[in-house]
């Protein structure tokens, strides 16, 4: 079983959180399904542990995906991320509170961890590889352990199927741009259809901006 060494220490990016987390594997997951890889998302909570399915249709992940700044995103307009640390950032925050996670694709099957490398003497991110005689068709990360609670909170907070379709009333659209006027998103700041943060200053509506570039923890927001 190959073991990828992922050069990136487990005590990266403290500040970090579930929804941080899920919020990078769900805007993969879009910005595959803008590439014609239908996406899909399932929450069942009836397992003996939870599990949320990102699923996208005929996706694949490459190798170089796990290079820290390793992406096929950079400079498409038509894709969220560009940074090439989400995916990776994003596992790492699960595991570290304690949730399990599983890519599947062709005939691949990743799993990260925590553990220790001999190589830097140091905990770090690495990836089990696993081959299988079954070829998979579809793009399948699995994160288990994720609270119905949890999940229910954070899906709240994407303005696209298969999350939220805003009405007609709800919404005034401008250059591709939206002002919010439920009351439930008054005040609150949206990028590409994904919750940035609460504006710090007291806005009569939310709003959903689409030509604005953000840094990676998307901190640069400018009321």
């Amino acid at each position: 079983m190959p073991v990828l060494e992922l050069t990136i220490d487990s005590s990266y990016v403290p500040t970090w959180n579930t929804f941080n987390a899920i919020r990078e594997l769900v805007q993969n997951a879009k910005d595959a399904d803008t590439l014609g890889h239908k996406m899909e998302i399932v929450y069942n909570k009836n397992r003996t542990e939870p599990t949320l399915k990102l699923i996208n249709k005929g996706g694949y992940l490459n190798k170089s995906s796990l290079l820290l700044g390793g992406t096929t995103k950079r400079g498409k307009e038509n894709q969220i991320g560009c940074w090439g640390e989400g995916l990776k950032l994003a596992w790492l925050t699960l595991l570290r509170s304690g949730h399990k996670i599983w890519a599947r694709f062709q005939n691949e099957t990743w799993v990260p961890e925590i553990s220790y490398s001999e190589t830097y003497k140091s905990d770090i991110l690495k990836v089990k590889v696993t081959k299988s005689q079954t070829v998979e068709n579809d793009l399948v990360v699995e994160v288990r352990g994720l609270a119905e609670s949890d999940w229910l909170a954070i899906k709240e907070r994407f303005l696209f199927e298969p999350f939220v379709c805003l009405g007609e009333s709800e919404k005034i659209e401008l250059g591709g741009s939206k002002i919010l006027l439920s009351e439930k998103y008054r005040n609150q700041l949206f990028v590409k259809g994904i919750w940035v943060c609460e504006l710090p200053s007291k806005y009569f509506f939310g709003y959903d901006l689409s030509g604005v570039n953000l840094d990676r923890d998307r901190s640069l927001v400018n009321p």
